[in-house]
């Protein structure tokens, strides 16, 4: 089975939990080097979610986590770096969800 694991701050990384992704919450870019390198050798196969302003700065640690072939590494957009609205963020998070997993499972409802 193909893990999926968001890490960031909270505020972040809370909506994919609905979406069932594992979570591990790290409010600095310190932590999360430390979790990354938690993660080296034995993530396996699966999907990292990393925020932009954490990911820029653990850019040795992702290149390790990289080496594996069975894990792809995507960027979740940082609210508090960007001056998005919304609803611009919630598209862009739902586009890349929809390319990292091939669904889109943020879609608008069709109503009958």
């Amino acid at each position: 089975m193909i893990r999926m694991l968001a890490i960031g701050p909270w505020s972040v990384i809370r909506p994919f939990q609905a979406l069932g992704l594992e979570l591990a919450v790290s409010e600095t870019p310190q932590e999360t080097r430390q979790k990354i390198r938690q993660l080296h050798g034995g993530f396996g196969e699966g999907v990292i979610f990393l925020t932009d302003g954490h990911a820029g700065e653990c850019a040795a640690e992702i290149g390790l986590l990289r080496r594996n072939a069975e894990t792809a590494i995507l960027s979740l957009p940082d609210p508090s770096r960007e001056p998005e609205t919304g609803d611009a963020r919630h598209q862009r998070t739902r586009e890349m969800i929809r390319r990292a997993v091939g669904v889109d499972l943020l879609g608008e409802r069709k109503r009958p």
